[in-house]
């Protein structure tokens, strides 16, 4: 038996490729408004940046540095310098008073004066008062500098004599004298560079010669240093040496006995400072 053969017919075929027309153009429409929405995004990024103005920031650091910072400078002495001047006669004076002139002389202890540190403590002991190394201190600024003067004073210009055959132990006056008798009784104080570091130091008013009262209260300067010469390790010491002569023709309450001598009490004082 044979079928008849089926033919869609044109009604049909028609009808076919109109639903796979419709079913495709959805499928077009998407992709193409896809394609449409990624380009106009991308797109607005690029026109936003280039038509305006902006800023972002970055890392934000600070800076800084720990700086260690060396001494303040400052003049310093050698301190201690309180043992008595213990005046004896010189070479090929008599050492008995029989009415003849005796002089007497003595050399003092060494002085000494230094820029260090001035938190450094202060010694007597001249063997470790030495000179500071160049960077052990600084001055910062050559306003800071300070120069030094070292004056010399006396609260008297008298020797008292007391015997010791006096049991009272006052002073004898037939026996005291003072620096302003003559010539020869003036007390000459002369000060002797032992170590100097450098030549900025002067010794001044030298030898220092005490004839009336007012010139051992007033004193003098006899070592300076003007700020201008002053380094941050300048030292200087020296010793002072003493001469006095007993008058001749001296009339003792008390002979044979033995006189003691208080003379003047000597001051070193150092005086820093600018200009």
């Amino acid at each position: 038996m044979s079928h008849p053969s089926i033919t869609p017919s044109s009604a049909a075929t028609s009808r076919g490729r109109r639903l796979l027309a419709a079913f495709l153009a959805p499928i077009a429409l998407l992709a193409l408004a896809f394609s449409i929405s990624s380009t106009s995004a991308f797109g607005e990024v690029g026109v936003t940046q280039q038509s305006d103005n902006g800023t972002q920031a970055l890392d934000s650091q600070t800076t800084g540095v720990e700086m260690p910072v060396r001494p303040w400078c400052g003049w310093v002495a050698l301190t201690g310098a309180n043992s008595p001047i213990v005046l004896a006669p010189a070479a090929g004076q008599e050492t008995t008073y029989d009415g003849t002139a005796i002089t007497l002389e003595a050399v003092g202890q060494e002085y000494a004066i230094k820029v260090a540190p001035v938190d450094q403590e202060t010694t007597s002991d001249l063997a470790s008062f030495i000179q500071e190394a160049d960077d052990a201190c600084s001055w910062f600024a050559s306003s800071e500098v300070n120069g030094v003067d070292v004056s010399t004073t006396l609260d008297v210009n008298t020797f008292t004599a007391v015997s010791d055959k006096n049991t009272l132990s006052v002073a004898d006056t037939s026996m005291d004298f003072t620096t302003n008798d003559g010539l020869d009784q003036n007390l000459v104080i002369d000060n002797t560079p032992v170590t100097c570091a450098d030549a900025g130091f002067s010794f001044i008013n030298n030898p220092f010669v005490v004839t009336t009262s007012a010139s051992a209260t007033t004193g003098t300067n006899v070592v300076s240093m003007p700020a201008m010469s002053t380094l941050t390790n300048s030292y200087c010491s020296w010793t002072s040496s003493y001469t006095v002569t007993i008058p001749s023709e001296l009339k003792p309450t008390f002979g044979n006995s033995t006189y003691t001598y208080t003379g003047p009490t000597v001051t070193n004082t150092m005086v820093y400072g600018r200009p």
